[in-house]
C-alpha cells in the first residue's frame, strides 16, 4: 500500500521503435509503488539531438481538455506518458519530466541507425 509521503517521478521507456519512444511518467512513494490517486501537473522537456521533438503526451484521462501537443498535462491516477520523436541523427535524446516539489526525473534513450533493422520495433532496449 502507497504511504503517500515523498513522492517523486519515475520515468520509463516503456516502447520504442526506429522513429518514437513512448516514455511514461509514474508518481511514485518513497517505496517506488505508484500512488493511484496522484494528480500532480508535470512538465516535459525534451533535449539533445538536432531534430527531437515532444510528439504528445496523454494521461488516460477521457475527460481532460488539455492538448495532446502540451508539454504540460497533469497526471491520472499516478500516470502519464509523452511520445518522443527523431527522425535521421544518431546520438542521445534526454527526457526530463518535473513537478513542483518533486525532484526532476530524467531519462537517456540512445537513438540508433535503423540502417539494416528488419523488425520495426526494437523490444530489446529502449532505443529510437
Amino acid at each position: 500500500m502507497s504511504s503517500g509521503h515523498r513522492c517523486r517521478c519515475s520515468l520509463v521507456a516503456v516502447r520504442s521503435c526506429l522513429c518514437a519512444a513512448v516514455v511514461q511518467v509514474e508518481v511514485v512513494d518513497s517505496n517506488g509503488l505508484v500512488v493511484p490517486y496522484a494528480d500532480n501537473v508535470i512538465t516535459f522537456d525534451v533535449s539533445g539531438v538536432s531534430d527531437v521533438i515532444l510528439g504528445g503526451t496523454c494521461s488516460g484521462d477521457a475527460a481532460t481538455q488539455v492538448n495532446n501537443k502540451a508539454t504540460t498535462r497533469p497526471a491520472y491516477h499516478g500516470l502519464l506518458a509523452a511520445v518522443i520523436q527523431s527522425r535521421d541523427q544518431t546520438g542521445v535524446i534526454t527526457v526530463t519530466a518535473s513537478s513542483p516539489g518533486f525532484q526532476t526525473a530524467s531519462l537517456t534513450i540512445p537513438v540508433v541507425d535503423g540502417s539494416g533493422i528488419t523488425d520495426y520495433w526494437c523490444h530489446q532496449q529502449p532505443a529510437l
